[in-house]
Parts: C-alpha cells; sequence; structure tokens
C-alpha cells in the first residue's frame, strides 16, 4: 500500500458552510450540458436510431456552447 499525502481523506466534513458551499459546487457542475436519454422501450430500424442519437448529440452540443447566465 502506497500512502500519498498526509490528508486523511475519509474523514466527513463536520463545518456545515463548507458543506453547503461543497454541495453547492458539485449540484453546479452535476449534469451541465447533458441532454436526458427518452425514457421507455423503443422499436425501430437502426436508421431510426441513429437519428435518435445525431438530434440527442446535437441537442447537447447546443447546450454546452449556450453560455451559462448565473
Amino acid at each position: 500500500m502506497l500512502k500519498v499525502g498526509n490528508q486523511n481523506r475519509t474523514e466527513l466534513e463536520l463545518d456545515p458552510t463548507l458543506i453547503v458551499v461543497r454541495a453547492l459546487a458539485w449540484r453546479a457542475t452535476d449534469n451541465f450540458g447533458t441532454v436526458p436519454h427518452p425514457r421507455g422501450v423503443f422499436r425501430g430500424t437502426q436508421a431510426h436510431f441513429n437519428a435518435m442519437d445525431a438530434e440527442r448529440a446535437i441537442r447537447q452540443a447546443r447546450a454546452l456552447n449556450t453560455p451559462r447566465t448565473v
């Protein structure tokens, strides 16, 4: 086993202020720019699924390239 660094990474954060700050930072980066995949079961041709994937990729690229307003 190789120990790298001197900080104990297994300790829980006990300061409520730091917990909120870390949670907000994580929430801001979580799933940014990702387009949800349609739910359910689909039947169709391979061309239909390729078109669905291409349309989802375009929506995701637009979401990533749109400037964020905070």
